[in-house]
């Protein structure tokens, strides 16, 4: 076994007893796990899904799933350290074109971030919007996937106040997110760690995150990533079979840096339709991303809704909704 292979083992072995953790009394209720096929090499990553009762290991661009009882979780396992706004940044892909969907976004779940940057091809004050000259006046599909991987540069270069966060969450402007349950679900992991989620998929058998689930990188994964971005470890290509899409290329840049990739039904995306029904209570108390949502009224009917969820007071824009409910 090459070293290499050896530090992934060691790796995959911590993060195994780091998040799968239960207390004795979980021990007498867990089935044991099987092992992986030993025709599996070692590899790029490890997801856990994110309810903790099932585990999904993505080893190389295999995806292998397990079942794992954890009858008490919410109540046996420790958070490795409170998480607050003030610890992440929201990445966001605008577009000068569709720039109303940033309105939509900050009425609504940008309420409860902090610091949030958002780039695109024309800047808008206003908005928060900005631009950069790698990115200015270039409007079309295949130019939009580069504003993100621009900004993440730009942001390590030039906002040291920024880098020493905690997490930085990559969202497209028509992503919905739910920021107490993210909070609360980073609050597991720590940032110092190399690590990633999304909602991943095998796409051409490559294990690639959904860009419009959203693309949450640990304050180690985000350094990585960008010191190698636009370099030969990390370069902006195509990288075949798939194309040149945001989210292949930072996929292909975690598994050259060693980012490990947890996958999550929390991070929620419906390809290419409009999110037009809301969740049931207990859905939202755990979702933490939608995609796609563009309605501004839905969006901020859904800020309420998880607002009075989370036990959060009742704001100002959702006084009518909360006559007309007849919440409590």
């Amino acid at each position: 076994m090459k070293r290499s292979d050896r530090v992934y083992v060691i790796v995959i072995v911590a993060h195994l007893y780091l998040l799968l953790h239960v207390s004795r009394a979980e021990l007498h209720h867990q089935r044991p796990l099987p092992r992986p096929s030993a025709s599996i090499e070692p590899a790029e990553a490890i997801s856990l899904h994110a309810n903790a009762s099932r585990a999904t290991f993505a080893i190389g661009d295999h995806l292998v799933s397990w079942l794992v009882q954890h009858p008490n979780q919410h109540a046996t396992r420790r958070k490795v350290a409170d998480v607050t706004k003030q610890d992440v940044v929201f990445i966001v892909m605008a577009s000068d074109e569709r720039k109303a969907r940033v309105q939509t976004q900050k009425a609504s779940w940008m309420r409860w971030a902090e610091y949030v940057v958002a780039f695109s091809d024309v800047a808008d004050a206003d908005l928060g919007i900005m631009t950069l000259p790698e990115i200015e006046n270039k409007s079309g599909f295949n130019e939009a996937q580069t504003r993100q991987l621009h900004g993440m540069k730009w942001i390590y270069n030039n906002r040291k106040d920024l880098v020493s966060k905690k997490w930085f969450f990559f969202v497209d402007d028509d992503t919905w997110v739910n920021v107490p349950s993210l909070l609360d679900y980073i609050s597991w992991f720590p940032e110092a760690l190399p690590l990633s989620f999304s909602h991943i998929y095998l796409r051409h058998e490559r294990a690639v995150y959904n860009g419009g689930a959203g693309m949450l990188f640990s304050k180690e994964a985000f350094r990585r990533i960008a010191v190698s971005m636009f370099t030969d470890a990390c370069p902006l290509t195509d990288v075949p079979p798939a194309p040149m899409n945001n989210d292949n290329i930072l996929a292909a840049c975690a598994y050259s840096n060693g980012v490990l990739k947890v996958s999550s039904s929390k991070f929620g995306s419906y390809g290419g339709t409009e999110f037009v029904q809301p969740i049931d209570d207990a859905g939202w108390l755990d979702q933490i991303t939608m995609h796609k949502v563009t309605d501004q009224l839905l969006a901020e009917m859904m800020w309420c809704w998880s607002e009075r969820l989370h036990g959060g007071p009742i704001a100002e824009p959702c006084q009518a909704m909360a006559i007309a409910e007849k919440w409590d």
